[in-house]
């Protein structure tokens, strides 16, 4: 519960509990409430940055997340590099600003590595120029994605190119039978 602030401009990993978890860590239980307002990218609600496999259980976040300008935000985790696995977590802050792209209602962006999300959702809104998602900003190509019994009930504004509900950006797999409401046979109606 608190204000986050950082004015450090590149990659700062800024979170409303902890600015990066690695190597296989697990933060469980936990919680922040606080708003998070960072100058650089990734930041999260909750974590920052996930490298290396770590693991969120019964996790959530209901602080708003903002940068200026900056990339890869997202409501409960910024980004996730090699792989996580996320379960029993939710966002319900709003996240972004029209300048930047690749936020996320839950997760900013997935890198790279197996990330399996489970029994999840995110609600608010996600603003930002390209590539938002109400659920995940961006998976990109080096990734892969399971999500099961999840779901968003963000709204998603602001300059909404290849901007959709799921994920705004999506080059990698993704195995989103899981993902309540949501129907991933045809790819190029993610967008709206």
């Amino acid at each position: 519960t608190g204000h986050v602030q950082s004015a450090y401009t590149s990659y700062a990993w800024v979170a409303g509990l902890i600015g990066q978890i690695e190597d296989a860590s697990s933060v469980k239980n936990s919680y922040s409430t606080g708003n998070v307002d960072a100058a650089g990218s990734g930041p999260g609600g909750l974590i920052g940055n996930i490298l290396n496999g770590g693991t969120v259980v019964k996790c959530y976040a209901t602080g708003n997340v903002n940068t200026a300008g900056k990339h890869y935000v997202g409501g409960l985790v910024g980004i996730v590099d090699k792989g996580a696995t996320i379960d029993r977590c939710y966002a319900t802050g709003n996240v972004g600003d029209d300048k930047a792209n690749r936020r996320g209602g839950l997760v900013g962006n997935v890198s790279s590595g197996a990330t399996a999300i489970s029994n999840c959702y995110s609600t608010g809104s996600v603003v930002g120029a390209s590539y938002n998602g109400g659920f995940i900003g961006g998976i990109e190509k080096n990734a892969t994605v399971t999500v099961r019994n999840s779901y968003t009930k963000c709204t998603v504004a602001g300059a909404v190119w290849n901007s959709c509900v799921f994920a705004g950006l999506l080059d990698g797999t993704c195995d989103c039978k899981g993902f309540v409401g949501w129907n991933v046979s045809n790819r190029k109606s993610w967008a709206y």
